[in-house]
C-alpha cells in the first residue's frame, strides 16, 4: 500500500468525526513505517480538524505505526488498545490527549456496527420499527383525548 493511498483512506475516516465530541485541542503527528513509510498530522485547534500530509512540529502526540494497522485503526476494524497492546502502535507524548484518537475513530465503528446489525438481521430492523410505531400510539392517543376534553370543557364554568 502506497502512502498516499494509506493517507487517504485515514484522511477520509477521520474527516467522518464528530467535532463536537472532542474534549480536547491535539496535534497527533503519524509516523508511518514500513510499506508506505512517510508523515501527516491530525490537528484540532479552534474548532478545526486538520489532517495534512506534513510533519507537525508542535504535536502532542506521536503515533508510530505501520500502514496497514493505522488503516484498520482508522476504519474502526481494530481497536487501537490492543494495536498498542500487541506492539503494533506506539505512542510518545501526552497519553491523556492520545485519547482523543478513539473520537476519530468511534464514529466509524457505530456507523459499521449499526449498518451490520440491520443487513444481518432484517427482522431485528422490522421489530425496531414496529416498537417504536408502538410507542407513538399511547402519545397520540394522549394528545387525541386532550384535545377532545379541551372542547368538551369550553362551555363549563
Amino acid at each position: 500500500m502506497t502512502y498516499e493511498k494509506i493517507f487517504s483512506e485515514v484522511q477520509k475516516s477521520f474527516k467522518k468525526a464528530k467535532i463536537s465530541d472532542f474534549t480536547n485541542e491535539f496535534a497527533f503527528q503519524f509516523n508511518i513505517t514500513g510499506e508506505g513509510k512517510g508523515i501527516f498530522y491530525a490537528a484540532y485547534k479552534n474548532g478545526v480538524l486538520s489532517i495534512e500530509p506534513y510533519d507537525y512540529k508542535d504535536n502532542d502526540v506521536i503515533f508510530t505505526v505501520d500502514g496497514k494497522t493505522l488503516t484498520a485503526i482508522a476504519s474502526g476494524k481494530l481497536e487501537p488498545i490492543d494495536a498498542l497492546n500487541d506492539g503494533k502502535l506506539f505512542i510518545d507524548g501526552n497519553r491523556e490527549i492520545a485519547k482523543e484518537l478513539m473520537l476519530l475513530i468511534d464514529h466509524e465503528k457505530k456507523a459499521a456496527a449499526k449498518s451490520e446489525k440491520s443487513e444481518s438481521n432484517p427482522e431485528a430492523k422490522t421489530a425496531e420499527k414496529e416498537s417504536t410505531k408502538a410507542a407513538e400510539k399511547p402519545a397520540a392517543a394522549k394528545q387525541e383525548a386532550k384535545s377532545h376534553n379541551k372542547g368538551k370543557n369550553r362551555g363549563k364554568k
